[in-house]
């Protein structure tokens, strides 16, 4: 969920400032897009590696499809 957040944050961000995505052309924009992408795949590592905790440690079956 939180993967998902910040990715509609950077969309909110581009269509704000006017520059929809995919169509970021100013060093800033581009800096922000680094930036939220970034930040969306550190929080879905995050939710990978405790899904796989969750798998090993409570045999949870909504963890391992999670990432199936």
């Amino acid at each position: 969920m939180e993967a998902y957040n910040k990715a509609t944050a950077l969309q909110s961000w581009l269509h704000t400032n006017g520059l929809d995505f995919p169509y970021v052309t100013n060093a800033s924009a581009a800096y922000s897009v680094h930036g939220y992408a970034r930040d969306v795949v550190i929080s879905l590592h995050y939710a990978r590696h405790w899904a796989t905790i969750s798998v090993v440690y409570h045999k949870s079956a909504d963890a391992r499809d999670s990432f199936e």
